[in-house]
Formats: structure tokens, C-alpha cells, sequence
């Protein structure tokens, strides 16, 4: 009968290790593959359906990907521009100002889009009734220096990324958590079409992943009931 040794002992922790680092990194990719999968098909069938009145979402936990209308008016003196933005390799930012919707206690921030660096000021926008895409972000954008995330240039207000709770907070403002991605003026430069990569390839790691724990496993107790014969 084989006795149970430190080697052995010390080996069944290593296998037990590596197995169980195997199937949690083939969950992770999974995951990821189920969490594109649905984020393509939201994208797909909300973006395209018909306007519906943002205050029908605004309790719903996810608002990503719909096509909303608004009544009320912008605060133009709320612009912000969001730094690092490029279009054709040319600088520029992403122009966010306020909207305060009728009711007159719930603001979204509106992307109008994109502004060439070169552009000396910005213009007012002064529209009450727009048509727009929701924007959730899903990742939190990592910044650099929170203490130099809004700067005035050019007497203008610019934040380094598209981090909403920063902007919220820097700016003083009560906004919702989300953008509104502007479809229904011209005057800047937009282009709102996403492109996601492909869940089949988060799902081909996920699957060798898996079978690699799988012959892991059998290797382990093929090598165990070899050394329990010899035994």
C-alpha cells in the first residue's frame, strides 16, 4: 500500500494549484466573452430603435446603448473638454456641456463631439430639444494626477480623461453617472459607431484553459495509480 509522503503530499498541492488557476482563468475568459457578447447585442438593438424619452430609463440600472430624447436646455458655461482625444492623428478634445432636462433637477452631461485643438473657442450650443445615445461606462479610466485632472486653458475647462466622477465632482456639478452621445446637431465632429471585439476569442482561451486542466488531471492520476501499482 502506498504511503503517504512529503513528496507526495507537496505534489497533490502543486497539482491542486495549477488546476485550480487553470479553471478560474478559463472562467475569467468566459466571462469576458459573455460580457462582449452582450454588449455587441445591445449595442446592436438599442442604438437603432426609435427616440424614447430619457426620463423612461433614468431608474433603470442599465441605461447603456439607448436612443433617448430631452427637452430643456444647455448650460453653455458648463462646456467641458476632455483632453487626449485624436482624430485622424490630429489632437483635439471631446466636448461634454450640461443639459438640464424640463423638470429642472436632473442634468445629463451631452457629448457633442469632437473639437480640433486649433479651434480657439468653442461654440455655444443652444438646442431644447436633442436626440441622443446613452453612454454608461463600463471601465473606470485610470488618472495620473487627480490634483491636475481640470485645468483652465485658454479659459476654457479641460479634464484629462473621461472619467465622469471626476468631472462631476471638479466641475461642482449633479449630474446622472452617464453620457449622452449627441445625434441630432452637426456642428462638430462625431462618429458613435462601436466595434467590439470578438467574444469567440475570449471563448477559444476559456476552452484551451479547460483542457489543459483536464489533461493536467489526467496525467496526475495516471501518474498516481502508476506509483499505487508498483506500490
Amino acid at each position: 500500500m502506498m504511503k503517504p509522503t512529503v513528496r507526495n503530499f507537496s505534489l497533490l498541492l502543486i497539482f491542486l494549484l495549477i488546476e485550480i488557476s487553470l479553471v478560474s482563468l478559463g472562467l475569467w475568459q468566459w466571462h469576458r466573452g459573455d460580457l462582449r457578447s452582450k454588449l455587441s447585442n445591445q449595442w446592436q438593438t438599442r442604438a437603432h430603435q426609435s427616440p424614447t424619452p430619457i426620463q423612461s430609463i433614468l431608474k433603470q440600472e442599465d441605461k447603456n446603448y439607448y436612443t433617448v430624447q430631452l427637452s430643456g436646455h444647455f448650460d453653455n458655461d458648463g462646456t467641458v473638454l476632455v483632453d487626449n482625444q485624436t482624430l485622424k492623428k490630429q489632437p483635439g478634445y471631446a466636448i461634454l456641456t450640461p443639459f438640464i432636462l424640463d423638470d429642472s433637477q436632473t442634468t445629463v452631461l451631452v457629448n457633442r463631439g469632437w473639437a480640433s485643438k486649433k479651434e480657439k473657442t468653442i461654440q455655444p450650443i443652444h438646442l431644447n430639444q436633442i436626440k441622443g445615445i446613452v453612454y454608461q461606462p463600463v471601465k473606470k479610466p485610470f488618472t495620473l494626477n487627480k490634483k491636475l485632472f481640470l485645468q483652465k486653458i485658454n479659459h476654457q475647462n479641460v479634464v484629462q480623461n473621461f472619467d465622469i466622477e471626476l468631472i462631476l465632482s471638479s466641475m461642482n456639478l449633479k449630474a446622472e453617472p452617464f453620457y449622452v452621445w449627441l445625434t441630432s446637431d452637426q456642428m462638430y465632429h462625431r462618429d458613435w459607431k462601436l466595434t467590439f471585439p470578438n467574444p469567440g476569442i475570449n471563448y477559444g482561451y476559456a476552452l484551451q484553459y479547460f483542457v489543459f486542466a483536464i489533461a493536467l488531471a489526467i496525467l496526475f492520476f495516471y501518474r498516481q495509480f502508476k506509483t499505487f501499482i508498483k506500490s
